[in-house]
């Protein structure tokens, strides 16, 4: 079967100085392969400390025009659970993933809130979906006021669990929320395909049950979350008609020449040669 596909951005050591592979020129080639959109960690404070280049800054600016121009979607993971800045909060596990954020070189949630405004101050009709609900559970006004301004804007349900429980602390008002907003909702895992796929069924079949029926599930709450209960075609585009409409209804054909000369030009930036070599059998295997 095919599938959909999402595509990265690659940066070297010194991402402005990218002679020929700058942000644009990347989008033409991933466009030329046949992916279906743009998938962005850019955001998520650990990876932007990183590449050091705030999201509505001019270095994406021909980016994010040619994904306006073409329509082409973009998921984007910007910021994260606000507990992730509070030493006194985060969890030892988190911390050790290198998710706390309240030290130096980090941005700040509202700073990186601020930058997804101005990227759609920019580009006001950019396809641009912002995973885990834009980490607004406990702002939901905010996010409200987003989604009425920018008809192009929407996010996802992908768990963060604390998402969940604050939907279910505040439930009518979110089964309010989520009936209106039902065109602007994506359904999304988190997950890696196509390992640990007994994960995401159990996963896919939790979020379904939330939104379209009242029974009670046992994900991410210590207490029984409430379903929704939705109507039917609500629960169905946040399934999966709003990606399909969002993206196309089938998947792009690969272009395996494209493909090919992509490798050859970015092969040298991988640095692991378990890596390299399990792509180039994949690639023999493919191609």
């Amino acid at each position: 079967k095919n599938h959909f596909a999402h595509a990265g951005l690659i940066y070297n050591e010194n991402p402005r100085e990218c002679d020929g592979m700058d942000a644009l020129t990347q989008y033409n080639e991933l466009m030329e392969i046949g992916f279906d959109g743009i998938k962005m960690l850019e955001g998520k404070p650990s990876y932007y400390k990183i590449i050091g280049i705030p999201l509505d800054d001019k270095f994406y600016d021909g980016f994010y025009s040619a994904c306006e121009r073409d329509g082409t979607h973009i998921l984007s993971h910007v910021a994260d659970p606000d507990f992730f800045w509070d030493e006194n909060v985060i969890d030892e596990e988190s911390k050790a993933k290198g998710w706390f954020y309240g030290c130096e070189g980090y941005p700040t949630k509202e700073e990186l809130n601020r930058q997804v405004v101005g990227i759609l101050k920019k580009h006001p009709n950019l396809k641009l979906t912002l995973a885990h609900f834009f980490f607004m559970s406990k702002e939901p006004e905010r996010l409200r006021a987003l989604l009425d301004e920018y008809k192009g804007l929407c996010v996802d349900i992908t768990p963060g669990g604390e998402m969940y429980c604050a939907f279910n602390e505040n439930y009518d008002y979110f089964r309010s929320f989520f009936q209106k907003y039902s065109s602007r909702i994506l359904f999304g895992t988190d997950g890696c395909f196509p390992t640990n796929m007994k994960a995401m069924e159990w996963l896919c079949d939790r979020i379904f049950k939330y939104v379209a029926t009242d029974e009670k599930t046992d994900a991410w709450h210590t207490e029984p979350l409430a379903g929704l209960n939705l109507p039917y075609g609500d629960a169905l585009k946040i399934m999966s008609g709003n990606f399909t409409e969002r993206v196309a209804p089938e998947p792009k054909p690969i272009n395996k020449d494209a493909l090919k000369r992509y490798y050859e030009k970015y092969k040298h930036l991988i640095k692991s040669e378990q890596n390299r070599k399990l792509l180039e059998e994949l690639l023999n295997k493919m191609l």
